[in-house]
């Protein structure tokens, strides 16, 4: 459990449309003071009048405090719990920043829930599973589906999430296609996030020392998003990737990457992009044809990269799991991508809510262990 900063402030702006409030909105961004408390921007500027759009992709501080105050923190609370955050939230005005700890796996599933328009999104790691030899499917997956609809609410959070990574804080995590996400650095850099999705997959990163040292100006739009970006491009580059598989999903009627690569206004949700005046419509690229599409086998080939955190530790190292191999193994070998061949005995459906990888940050020394990165699909 860790403060989440500005990953939060996705629970305080669903308050607000929730309230009635839209992403071309104004609000006010400029010192403000609740109860003796004085939160600042990063940098310390303030920009005056600004739309909650702009608010959110530069994830400035005070309007996001002051978002919260007039939509009241009950109203964010709920919004979180409503995402699926279950972790104690104190009702204190610096909630509205992520004082309140969250976990990493928690948090992606939050965002998970906006990326597939139902919450709360339950995290598994297989949906069923069939022994070799055996006929019948055994079911393993969560026991019931989400059942709020986001449906009123998702459109304007997608768009607030993709800014982020167009014009806001974020821009170092854009993979080249459709992305979405938050940046978040909580007190003294101590931790640093960035949670998202693309078209096809829903990842959360956090980096930060395990004895809980600050780390030396680590944000989470350099190497949280630079982890994220990099993870998201080799999965995409999978062959026929494609995204919202399994019991849960629902089954989309386009090619989600070529949208995606097509149209930067791209919505996953319904297959839509938004042309240059006119309605919304719908993307016409097609899914490859079904026997691409029946099975998805979560097997890890690793490979090392080296990323230095600035940490007066030292550097730290990085472990990359790409887990999607399309195959029905069934008892065969599977060769993954490096090359590696694992024996594998059975098949697994993985759904849109299972994790399908990881990034373990395992320090050199000693006293820093292992954290790991889940990754939602």
């Amino acid at each position: 459990m860790r403060q989440p900063g500005s990953t939060f402030k996705l629970f305080v702006y669903y308050a607000a449309l929730k309230a009635g409030l839209g992403p071309t909105d104004q609000i006010l961004d400029a010192p403000i003071e609740v109860n003796g408390w004085s939160p600042e921007n990063s940098g310390g500027r303030y920009r005056g009048w600004v739309t909650l759009a702009e608010a959110f992709a530069r994830s400035l501080n005070a309007p996001a405090v002051a978002l919260a105050q007039e939509v009241g923190l009950d109203k964010v609370i709920a919004a979180a719990r409503e995402l699926g955050i279950s972790a104690p939230l104190a009702n204190t005005p610096s909630l509205a920043l992520g004082t309140s700890e969250i976990s990493l796996l928690d948090l992606t599933s939050a965002y998970a829930s906006v990326h597939l328009g139902k919450a709360p999104v339950e995290p598994w790691g297989i949906v069923d599973f069939q022994a070799s030899g055996h006929e019948k499917s055994f079911r393993v997956g969560p026991p019931a589906t989400p059942a709020t609809d986001l449906a009123q609410y998702q459109p304007d959070l997608l768009r607030l999430l993709q800014l982020v990574v167009e014009r806001g804080t974020g821009r170092d995590a854009d993979p080249g296609s459709f992305a979405a996400g938050k940046t978040g650095t909580s007190q003294n850099n101590r931790d640093a996030w960035f949670v998202g999705f693309t078209g096809p997959l829903v990842a959360g990163v956090w980096v930060g020392n395990d004895d809980d040292t600050p780390m030396r100006g680590v944000t989470g739009g350099d190497l949280p998003a630079h982890i994220w970006r990099d993870f998201m491009r080799e999965a995409l580059a999978e062959p026929g990737a494609n995204p919202l598989l399994g019991a849960q999903a629902t089954p989309q009627s386009c090619n989600v990457r070529a949208c995606s690569r097509s149209y930067r206004s791209f919505r996953p949700s319904d297959c839509t992009y938004q042309p240059y005046s006119g309605e919304w419509r719908l993307c016409r690229s097609r899914l490859p044809s079904s026997a691409t599409r029946t099975k998805i086998l979560a097997i890890g080939a690793r490979r090392w990269l080296r990323r230095d955190t600035g940490s007066h530790r030292g550097q730290r190292r990085v472990a990359a799991t790409s887990t999607i191999s399309r195959a029905r193994a069934g008892g065969r070998v599977a060769r993954l991508p490096s090359g590696r061949r694992v024996g594998l005995q059975s098949e697994a459906t993985i759904g849109w809510d299972a994790v399908i990888g990881h990034l373990v940050l395992a320090s050199v020394r000693r006293r820093q262990s292992v954290r790991s990165v889940f990754f939602l699909h």
